[in-house]
């Protein structure tokens, strides 16, 4: 074997270790959503099943196989979207002063 192809192998090997760890890592205090498919306006399509950690209001992280710590409130979100940023434009028109 070459020192090249070597150092290829290398560098794959500690490429693959990084991102396994980076998932492994446990999510605390947060929420997990788990197994959801998260549909977002910044993405060019669905992400099915990815699990989705919230913290202080605001997703943290976006993966698969994000491991809950002891304190995080898990929910399962099989055959469930979620969509950040949707909001209820649900309006009554007729009653709103502020209009003309």
């Amino acid at each position: 074997m070459s020192l090249r192809v070597v150092e290829i192998v290398l560098v794959a090997v500690l490429s693959w270790s990084a991102v396994s760890s980076a998932q492994v890592r446990p999510v605390e205090n947060d929420i997990l959503i788990d197994n959801v498919t998260l549909i977002s306006p910044e993405r060019p399509g669905p992400l099915e099943r990815v699990d989705v950690a919230i913290r202080d209001g605001k997703i943290a992280r976006v993966g698969t196989h994000l491991v809950p710590g002891p304190h995080t409130r898990k929910i399962d979100g099989s055959r469930r979207f979620l969509i950040p940023g949707l909001i209820d434009s649900h309006v009554h028109a007729g009653h709103s002063a502020a209009l003309g």
